[in-house]
């Protein structure tokens, strides 16, 4: 194709389904609303009075079976923001109609878990994604830069802080330097 009959913007948009209305679902809700090639479909969950105030708001339909939305709505991916433990049966489900996966951290309680559903997923060639995503921010991907060049030297220790939610750039930590030796963490809530 030559380069000028690639049009300016994308005439099709994707449409996307949040499984889980808590307030990460508003937080991709937000994300999607302000997309120029991808939309927010629909939601669905189990706590229905926070699912219908929360797909009021993004003015798309909710529902409360997984099953029916997937009936109902011509998906290009699903989004899961459930609780882990959930994670399992939600991503089964999407995989099954071959709709393609991203799903919240962790993707499972155990590590088997984890490694069937990525296997199922490369079996029935549905695209699968955890979102890992800290590790591809701009300033995450420059210090990864900083630390492969060798330009800091050889690092020995790490130490992060983080005075808000869970931290994420544990992810980041594996993807630059690989497995951990030891690890130490203190919590407080």
């Amino acid at each position: 194709m030559a380069l000028n009959m690639i049009p300016e913007k994308i005439s099709t948009r994707f449409r996307i389904g949040i499984i889980g209305p808590g307030s990460i679902c508003v937080t991709y809700g937000n994300a999607l609303k302000a997309s120029d090639t991808v939309s927010l479909a629909c939601i669905c969950g189990r706590d229905t009075e926070k699912g219908r105030k929360t797909a009021e708001r993004f003015q798309v339909p909710y529902y409360t079976d997984q099953e029916q939305m997937y009936r109902n709505e011509a998906l290009d991916g699903v989004l899961i923001c459930t609780l882990t433990y959930t994670h399992e049966e939600m991503v089964r489900r999407a995989l099954a109609r071959r709709v393609p996966v991203m799903c919240e951290k962790p993707l499972a309680l155990d590590a088997e878990t984890a490694r069937r559903l990525v296997a199922e997923a490369a079996d029935a060639d549905v695209p699968f994604m955890v979102m890992q995503v800290v590790r591809f921010w701009p300033e995450y991907r420059a210090l990864a830069r900083l630390i492969r060049s060798g330009q800091l030297g050889r690092i020995k220790n790490v130490y992060m802080s983080r005075l808000s939610s869970h931290p994420d750039w544990l992810d980041f930590l594996y993807s630059v330097f690989g497995p951990a030796e030891t690890v130490y963490a203190i919590g407080d809530r």
